[in-house]
This record gives C-alpha cells, sequence and structure tokens, in this order.
C-alpha cells in the first residue's frame, strides 16, 4: 500500500485541518482504510496501487465487507454488526470522495454497494415530566452533596434541556458566558452557531455561581465584574467546575444523571444526550420550524435533524394508536 499511503496521509490531513474532525475520528478513519487496503492486498495478492483504486469492482468491495462481517469470506472471530460496517463503509466513501476531488481517481463502485438491515437509530427523548423530576431530584439535596454542586448539577442539567448542548460544548463554556443571554457555541468540525438562553436557565447558573465557592467573594450582579477588574480573571475559568476545582469531566455529568434515573426509576436510554434529543423533539412538537432546529442543535446537514420529524410522527401514531377506538 506504499504508493496509497501519501494519499492517505493528504486525507486525514484534510480530515484533521479542514474538517476539524477530533483525534478519535481520524484513528477511525485511518484504521478502516488501512484494513480495507490490507485485505484488498491479499484479496488480490498485491498491494492496490492508485491504478488497481481506480479499476476496483464493487464484488471486490463485497467481499471486504463479507470478511468483516464473519462470513463465506474471512472468518472473523468476532464478526462486526451491520451498523459498524455501514461506518466503516462510510469511512471508505468518505476517501473515495477525497481522491476523486483532490487525486483525480474517480471510481462510483464504492457507492453502489450497500449495507442491509442496518435501520436508522431514532433519538429517545425524555418526556417534560421526566426531565422536571430528575431536576426535582437534585432539589431534595443530601447531607453528603454540597448545595454548590447541587445548585452545579441542577444548573447543568437545564443548559443541556434548555438549549440543547452537547455534553462536550456545556464542559467548555467558561464562566463568562454564564452572563450572557447568547452562547457563542464551536461544535463539531469547528461551526460556529449561537443559542439562546432562557431566563430559567440564567437564574439557575446565577445561583450556581453566587454558591460556587470560589466566585463567592465576586459581585456577580453588576456589569464588568467577572472581566479584567478582577484579579485572575475569573470570567476565563470554566463554568462548570468539579470539587476539585478542575472542570468538570463528562464521565462525571453521565454518573450524576445516572444515579438521579437510578434513584427515579427511569430507563437507562435517559442519558445527558437524550436532553439533546428532548430539546429538538419538544421544539418541534411545539411547531418550530425544522431549520431553525437545523441551526440551534449545529448540524452541517438537515437529513441529521430530519430524524426528530421521525421520533414526533412515532410518537404522534403511538398516541393515536392507545387512544383511537378503531386503531
Amino acid at each position: 500500500m506504499s504508493e496509497l499511503r501519501p494519499a492517505l496521509r493528504r486525507f486525514l490531513d484534510y480530515l484533521a485541518f479542514e474538517r476539524r474532525a477530533s483525534p478519535h475520528t481520524l484513528a477511525a478513519y485511518q484504521a478502516d482504510i488501512e484494513s480495507f487496503l490490507g485485505f484488498m492486498a491479499v484479496y488480490r495478492g498485491e498491494a492496490l496501487d492508485r491504478a488497481g483504486l481506480d479499476q476496483l469492482e464493487a464484488r471486490e468491495i463485497r467481499a471486504f465487507l463479507s470478511f468483516l462481517r464473519g462470513g463465506s469470506g474471512g472468518g472473523r472471530a468476532v464478526p462486526l454488526s451491520g451498523r459498524s460496517l455501514a461506518r466503516k463503509l462510510a469511512a471508505l466513501r468518505s476517501f473515495f470522495r477525497f481522491l476523486a476531488r483532490r487525486e483525480g481517481l474517480a471510481n462510483p463502485q464504492l457507492f453502489v454497494v450497500r449495507v442491509r438491515g442496518v435501520k436508522r437509530r431514532q433519538p429517545r427523548p425524555a418526556s417534560g415530566a421526566e426531565i422536571a423530576a430528575m431536576r426535582d431530584r437534585g432539589t431534595e439535596g443530601s447531607g453528603t452533596v454540597p448545595d454548590w454542586i447541587r445548585l452545579r448539577d441542577d444548573a447543568l442539567l437545564l443548559l443541556l434541556y434548555g438549549a440543547g448542548l452537547r455534553i462536550s460544548e456545556a464542559l467548555g463554556l467558561p464562566v463568562a458566558d454564564a452572563r450572557s443571554d447568547m452562547l457563542r457555541i464551536i461544535g463539531k468540525g469547528g461551526r460556529m452557531r449561537l443559542v439562546p438562553v432562557i431566563p430559567r436557565i440564567g437564574e439557575a447558573l446565577a445561583l450556581y455561581l453566587r454558591a460556587r465557592p470560589d466566585l463567592a467573594r465576586l459581585d456577580l450582579s453588576g456589569p464588568g465584574v467577572l472581566g479584567e477588574d478582577n484579579p485572575g480573571d475569573p470570567s476565563a475559568s470554566p463554568l462548570f467546575v468539579a470539587a476539585s476545582g478542575k472542570r468538570l469531566g463528562p464521565r462525571a455529568v453521565q454518573a450524576m444523571v445516572a444515579a438521579r434515573r437510578k434513584a427515579l426509576g427511569f430507563p437507562d436510554t435517559l442519558t445527558p444526550h437524550a436532553l439533546r434529543h428532548s430539546f429538538a423533539t419538544h421544539l418541534l412538537a411545539g411547531g418550530a420550524d425544522l431549520r431553525v432546529i437545523q441551526e440551534l442543535l449545529g448540524h452541517a446537514s438537515l437529513s441529521t435533524t430530519q430524524v426528530y420529524v421521525d421520533v414526533e410522527t412515532s410518537q404522534l401514531m403511538a398516541l393515536y394508536e392507545n387512544a383511537h377506538p378503531r386503531a
């Protein structure tokens, strides 16, 4: 695969610097493409070069997928699921599209191959009652949890649901953003979006910051108090911190949500990311335009947001079947 290695490196550089893909995504794409090229070297009896890539046939790609699935072509110890195969196929298609645009190697065969039996997983949003109960669980208080941590968790839950943020986006916010009525979020692929902060979220954030020990000495009500007038510029510190004072990590958020849902007997599908799904689904149910929801969520494609229409439709059909006498 020596001849194609420079092209693969250029593709990974494109993902890293132009698409701003995460290190995890880069590692996954590199592993998927190298496994394909390695399989083709064995299948063909020689390393795949530029000419071979240009002449690649659909049956050879299907043989690779069959090998991964653990069928007649491979005998893998751990067969891959249809969803995993679809992800690997998507990585290869992305590589082929790059080669067509930048390297002049256009081969349409990869795009006629499909992975059968893969259904797009629908988001599982929480209901408004479940979200309210999750927050009420925190307001009950606990002798082992300091008040400022309880207020932090309450504010974080409201922010995830009320602004539709990913965990990484919420945990990446600085203190200064808590006083703004509009959040500037840098999401996946470096895409920037503006998300409004409703008054209830602002109030919860203010309560938390007033109780946070390292900020308790500051007056958070007046303009400019979180800026250059204060030594150490606390406005640049993380908005959500752990008891140690360091930035709160995603695992701690997941554990907090898991503890609250377990205490309430809610399903395991009620995760921090489910709050983002709930944000979108509830907006759609309230009549929000799909394009607006796309912008608020930071989706690059409307087709990604379209899945919430399917969720809303399925919920309406469930209500119909339960309520209509002829259902």
